[in-house]
């Protein structure tokens, strides 16, 4: 989020007390967190939180940010249209951005001798729960029509589509009504997961893993 020139100064020179910068503890925090495997999207996530709190307080030494600053921050925030957007950034964003960012540097800060104290800690924002409009499976009527669209899939040759494209449309459907399975762990299914014994077909769903993981699933006779 962009923030408005006219509603904050400009920090004063990086690590004015001659202690900690704010941005110079993200810099430290990720020497470390690079190591343990942290990515750097997250690197470049956490230092454009420092860098607005920064540009908000006016200043860029960690020692002198509180948990009233950091409460301000997230009230401005929530509060300030983007410039971008024209919206302020919403809660989830904020906790997930924002707040996460600071916590966790400054709970490294703290681990490392660097500050006292978290100004962060026990600063949240209490999400709401989202309205449920409808539930999440589909009605018998949906299901109904949709294995019936399954089953008017038209399998002659066709310009538009594959025949394992058309193949699909028939299929795939009726495997996720009869095993309950996800649409990514059915259409990468091979010929070789499905077998028959005693009169019963198996369809054998494999995860997408780093490491395989099998579920047989019966189908029925």
């Amino acid at each position: 989020m962009e923030l408005d020139a006219s509603q904050i100064t400009k920090p004063k020179a990086k690590g004015s007390t001659g202690k900690e910068s704010l941005t110079g503890l993200v810099d430290s925090w990720w020497v470390e967190a690079k190591a343990l495997g942290k990515s750097a999207s997250t690197y470049e996530s956490y230092g454009n939180s420092f860098r607005l709190l920064s540009r908000f307080l006016g200043h860029d030494d960690a020692v002198r940010v509180t948990p009233e600053d950091i409460i301000r921050f997230k009230d401005f925030r929530l509060s300030t249209p983007s410039e971008k957007t024209g919206k302020p950034v919403s809660p989830k964003t904020l906790k997930g951005s924002d707040l996460t960012a600071f916590k966790s540097v400054f709970d490294w800060a703290v681990a490392n001798r660097k500050l006292a104290s978290n100004p962060a800690a026990g600063v949240t924002i209490k999400m709401g729960k989202k309205v449920k409009v409808r539930e999440r499976d589909f009605t018998d009527d949906e299901a109904a029509a949709i294995l019936r669209g399954a089953n008017a899939v038209d399998l002659s040759p066709s310009p538009r589509n594959s025949y394992k494209t058309r193949l699909a449309k028939r299929w795939v459907p009726w495997l996720c009504a009869y095993s309950g399975s996800r649409l990514g762990e059915l259409v990468q299914l091979r010929k070789e997961d499905f077998r028959q014994e005693a009169g019963s077909w198996i369809m054998r769903v494999t995860l997408i893993a780093r490491r395989r993981v099998t579920q047989p699933v019966e189908l029925g006779r």
